[in-house]
């Protein structure tokens, strides 16, 4: 597969660049997802808006988004306790902390390019922006990200129960007490 984004490689964000080494976002699936003013070319820039569970801390985001990965790794999985992150990862894109900037939080594992952002009040994951990226964790938008996934990266470290989720049975709300 070729993904390729609009500068034509993603090698440019340092933080991911080692799990997009073979990953090249395709303009013409990208142009899809824009929603606001034109960019260069005939592209569109996206425009998100998110906030935390307890509504303490919003946000917009301006700029293009160049992969959607969702994490499999352990450092992952604790930190969103579940099964893999679900992150977009936005270079050159702008965020504007629009309430609660004050209760805005941040955690870097030691050792390693593992970051966190996350409300203070309901420990909900926020948006980490690094020197030219912005690492945008799915979860917290209220804008539906209409970008379809990349891939499932750190696959080799996933948990061993994780191969079960698509066979198990599908349950429209919650489960019967």
């Amino acid at each position: 597969m070729d993904y390729t984004n609009r500068r034509g490689s993603l090698s440019a964000a340092p933080f991911f660049a080692p799990h997009t080494a073979r990953l090249r976002l395709d303009p013409s699936t990208t142009a899809r997802h824009r929603t606001s003013a034109p960019a260069k070319g005939d592209l569109m820039t996206q425009i998100y808006t998110g906030s935390c569970l307890c509504g303490t801390i919003a946000f917009e985001i301006t700029g293009d988004v160049a992969a959607f990965f969702l994490c499999h790794c352990s450092r992952c999985r604790k930190g969103t306790g579940s099964a893999h992150a679900a992150n977009l990862f936005a270079p050159g894109a702008s965020v504007r902390w629009t309430q609660g900037k004050t209760e805005l939080r941040h955690y870097q594992h030691h050792g390693s390019r593992h970051h966190r952002s996350f409300c203070a009040t309901c420990a909900s994951p926020m948006p980490y922006v690094g020197n030219d990226h912005i690492v945008i964790p799915a979860g917290c938008l209220d804008t539906a990200p209409d970008v379809p996934i990349n891939a499932g990266i750190c696959w080799s470290d996933r948990a061993t129960w994780v191969d079960g989720i698509a066979a198990a049975p599908k349950i429209a709300g919650l489960p019967d007490a």
